[in-house]
Parts: C-alpha cells; structure tokens; sequence
C-alpha cells in the first residue's frame, strides 16, 4: 500500500515518508484485509509536561 501511494505521489522512496504517514497507511491496509479496529472506547487519564515550551519570545500556554 504504501509503494502505491509514493507511486501515485510521486516520491521516489517511500521511506521518505512521515513515521505517521507510515502508521496511517499500515491501519488502512490493514482495515482493507478484514481487521476490524477496537470499539472499545479509551479514556486520557493524563497529560505530563516535563517542560513548557517557549515559542519565540512568546510565552506558550498549553490547553486542552
């Protein structure tokens, strides 16, 4: 699936590819030969910042 995709978008290596783009087309070829994905829904406990991150000169406020 992914040589199909790099083909139609014309990349040279597929490798060239995002890691998620990756993990994407791995789910999508995988849904496409019979695996059904968990209904089982997930729940976020939590969210750890070891830092906060500066955007510029520009303090960045995260939210969710």
């Amino acid at each position: 699936m992914m040589l199909i995709v790099a083909n139609m978008t014309g990349v040279k290596d597929y490798q060239a590819l995002f890691s998620s783009q990756h993990l994407y087309l791995n789910y999508t070829e995988n849904i496409l030969n019979g695996l059904k994905p968990n209904s089982t829904p997930l729940r976020l406990v939590s969210v750890i910042l070891s830092h906060i991150p500066k955007k510029g000169t520009d303090k960045f406020a995260p939210y969710l």
